[in-house]
């Protein structure tokens, strides 16, 4: 019955982790969701072959930050890179995370221009839970600019019927996941307040998730079913051997097979100086008595 209970507990354990599938959100420079501070200080750059998106958000400004709440696992950091100066940090929570280096070493510094090298993941932050979490974007010591681009968030759902809408405060449009250019001139432009960018991450990185999260199941299932037969099998091996010995009784006595006093274990007795041999018949029929070996 125990072992019915465990197995019952163990399947729903397994049906609870699989259930747990991440799904990848992208949150453009755009979107609502993120607060420019001041947002006097942050131009819309758009044109550029590099962004992720139409355009990014920079600001030379460095008291200027970013801001995005959100709820989710683990999140990327989408830009960008440039042939100069560009440093910023990341923090979450108000805990400091880390800083980004968005210049691209192999193209000559002219301290301005286009990016050279395409939007892509430049920092990322892992997490355990799925949960509120606040990030902020700010220019580094040595930074020179901020740049915002795109967020990937990962966040976890309990079935796919849970819509990915961040929040239920919040309209976003959705949108493909293509790529469109940008400038990172400082020219200031006009920009729709409700021009944003969400979209689901792609069927192979959703099919990733899965198999990360079968891996999971797997390596916490198959340890606890390896030694739950180990126990089986040593439990019943212990069984089959009391089965297979008898009881065991001291001093057990053995049957007296010559008929001169004595059981079988016990030796012959001695008389005088020599040794009592046992009567032995003869072949002919005649019995050898009170023979005995004097010393």
């Amino acid at each position: 019955m125990r072992f019915c209970v465990f197995f019952v507990g163990l399947g729903a354990l397994i049906r609870l982790v699989l259930a747990q599938q991440l799904t990848s959100v992208i949150v453009d420079d755009q979107s609502p969701l993120i607060n420019y501070v001041p947002s006097s200080s942050w131009t819309e750059v758009e044109g550029s072959n590099w962004d992720s998106g139409s355009g990014h958000m920079v600001t030379e400004d460095p008291d200027a930050y970013a801001e995005i709440s959100y709820t989710f696992v683990s999140f990327h950091c989408l830009s960008a890179k440039y042939p100069y100066e560009i440093k910023v940090d990341l923090s979450v929570d108000g805990v400091h995370d880390a800083t980004v280096d968005l210049q691209d070493y192999n193209s000559t510094d002219d301290g301005s221009g286009a990016g050279t090298i395409p939007s892509t993941v430049v920092a990322s932050y892992n997490g355990t839970t799925n949960r509120a979490q606040t990030i902020r974007v700010s220019m580094a010591s040595e930074g020179g600019y901020v740049v915002v681009d795109a967020f990937i968030f990962d966040v976890e759902l309990i079935s796919t019927s849970i819509s990915t809408s961040p929040t239920p405060t919040s309209t976003l449009a959705s949108t493909t996941n293509t790529t469109t250019p940008q400038s990172t001139s400082s020219t200031p432009s006009t920009s729709s307040t409700t021009a944003q960018q969400v979209s689901t991450g792609d069927d192979s990185e959703s099919a990733h998730r899965r198999a990360r999260n079968l891996a999971i199941a797997l390596g916490v299932v198959c340890p606890i079913l390896a030694l739950l037969i180990l126990i089986l099998l040593w439990r019943r091996l212990v069984k089959k051997r009391q089965r297979n010995s008898g009881p065991l009784v001291p001093n057990a006595s053995i049957p007296d097979y010559h008929g001169d006093g004595h059981d079988g274990r016990s030796p012959p007795a001695m008389t005088g100086r020599g040794l009592l041999i046992d009567e032995i018949p003869s072949r002919s029929g005649r019995v050898l008595n009170d023979c005995t070996e004097r010393i």
